[in-house]
């Protein structure tokens, strides 16, 4: 009996550790982690947060359209290899990380003249006439001809290097009174000048006289302004601008800007583009500590026609 009642003892004092408690009943005793892991907690983490409610704090701010300047304009710095001159977006500034390229929240535009597909070709025109043919005041309009339609294509040659994914040159055409995009967006470097081609964008479609404009814009910071981001000679330049007819092979327009003079005129957004003002905002970069370590978040509010939004962006 007494042995018996022994080996029930030991058999008591063992069974806890042999058979231990399930997950569910165990519980951690240590202090809570101090690390945030919102991607797997159920918890919405703030990690920063302004109502406004006690005055502009930490945010500072500016109105982008109160002394804006056109960026495009023709220089040699870095020209086309065919000539002396090109167009380029961009600028000589000491200020700058390296002394050229572009800065913050840029919106520019170089705006080819009109161009009427059914007049003479300017091959057959002398230069004097040709500048006569696309200044604004001309009272020059021909119409389209009896014979068939053209098939208008843009070509041109390019340089650029902006921001990858967040700093952007369009090629732009007008249809019906609004802008539609004719490529992707050149970002990033292309590694020296390029050319189209004959390949280049079709303008079919687009009626007559066509319109077309190239459109640099970057966003409120990473530029060669804050030094964040360094571009070589950046942000665009273009030059050997011609719209011909890939059916014929006759040239429409043809602008390659030498001796300094071009037919294309630099442009920045009016007013009544952007409902009034465009302005940034921008708040000191805030420290948060996740999971995957330390970093920075910066959060801009960029205001345009009325509307806001935000972006969050990790420091480099």
């Amino acid at each position: 009996m007494r042995l018996t009642g022994a080996l029930l003892c030991v058999v008591a004092l063992l069974l806890p550790v042999l058979c231990p408690a399930s997950a569910s009943h165990i519980r951690d005793a240590g202090p809570p982690s101090t690390v945030l892991s919102p991607r797997h907690s159920r918890v919405n983490w703030i990690f920063w947060y302004d109502d406004i409610e006690n005055g502009e704090g930490e945010w500072t701010h500016r109105d982008l359209t109160a002394d804006v300047e056109p960026r495009f304009h023709i220089d040699s710095y870095y020209a086309h290899p065919s000539g002396s001159y090109s167009y380029w977006c961009g600028t000589l500034d000491p200020s700058f990380a390296g002394g050229d390229g572009y800065g913050n929240a840029w919106d520019q535009r170089l705006e080819v003249p009109p161009i009427h597909l059914g007049g003479s070709p300017v091959e057959e025109m002398s230069w004097g006439e040709l500048k006569a043919r696309f200044r604004p005041d001309s009272d020059t309009t021909p119409g389209r001809n009896q014979r068939n339609p053209a098939l208008p294509v843009l070509t041109f040659a390019f340089r650029h290097d902006s921001e990858l994914e967040y700093d952007f040159t369009w090629v732009q055409a007008e249809s019906t009174g609004a802008w539609v995009n004719l490529n992707s967006g050149y970002s990033g470097s292309s590694g020296g000048w390029q050319d189209c081609g004959d390949s280049g964008f079709s303008l079919s479609g687009f009626g007559d006289p066509v319109r077309v404009r190239f459109r640099f814009i970057s966003d409120g910071a990473w530029s060669d302004e804050d030094g964040l981001y360094v571009s070589d000679g950046g942000a665009f330049q273009v030059d050997d601008i011609r719209v011909f007819d890939f059916a014929t092979g006759d040239v429409y327009f043809y602008d390659d800007c030498e001796d300094g003079v071009g037919l294309c005129e630099p442009t920045v957004p009016r007013r009544r583009e952007t409902g009034g003002t465009l302005s940034t905002a921008v708040v000191r970069p805030t420290r948060i500590r996740t999971r995957g370590g330390a970093g920075m978040m910066r959060t801009r509010a960029s205001c345009r026609r009325g509307s806001t939004t935000s972006c969050l962006r990790r420091s480099s």
